[in-house]
């Protein structure tokens, strides 16, 4: 969402004075808010098939709080490139596809290990693999974390918020020069 909220709202950026940032961190904040309100039907879903409470599930805030982070350096990152480059839009619809189907959403880390521990540290890397692993862990019973690779997770999401953050700082005065 956040790739296109510069060249998006060029006219409202050209007449009226509200820093560049805003909407891009509006657009995540807004899908983070969405994903929140998607949590309550799993929860009444859990509820009703009596699905135990774990008490993993307090962890539940520590991947939402990397996804938020990472989500916003992304964001900016990615609104920083359409702003320059206009392909980006069409780059990152196959990137953020092969990306899906790299984190374990509908399939479990366990089948990764059995077929390729090569793989397996692999897709361990991507930085998306630990959060889903953390809410499967939490609401589901299944699978396992590391701690490490939690850490790693927590790492890759500030690091792209800072890089995020540098490079729309560094060009947002030329984003009027080129939307």
């Amino acid at each position: 969402q956040s790739l296109m909220s510069i060249v998006g709202n060029t006219n409202l950026i050209t007449k009226v004075y509200v820093p560049k940032y805003i909407y891009p961190i509006t657009r995540v904040f807004s899908c983070g808010i969405n994903l929140l309100f998607s949590l309550v039907p799993l929860f009444i879903v859990m509820l009703l098939s009596a699905t135990p409470f774990r008490p993993a599930a307090l962890m539940l805030p520590f991947p939402l709080i990397c996804l938020l982070l990472f989500c916003i350096g992304m964001g900016l990152l990615l609104c920083t490139c359409m702003t320059f480059f206009r392909d980006t839009q069409f780059l990152w619809q196959v990137v953020s596809m092969l990306w899906m189907y790299a984190t374990p959403v509908v399939y479990s880390m366990s089948e990764i290990a059995a077929g390729s521990p090569r793989l397996l540290v692999l897709m361990r890397l991507n930085p998306m693999t630990e959060p889903v692993q953390v809410f499967r862990y939490a609401l589901l019973g299944c699978g396992e974390i590391s701690p490490a690779w939690l850490l790693y997770s927590a790492v890759v999401a500030l690091v792209t918020l800072v890089a995020g953050v540098v490079l729309f700082s560094r060009v947002e005065k030329t984003f009027m020069d080129t939307v």
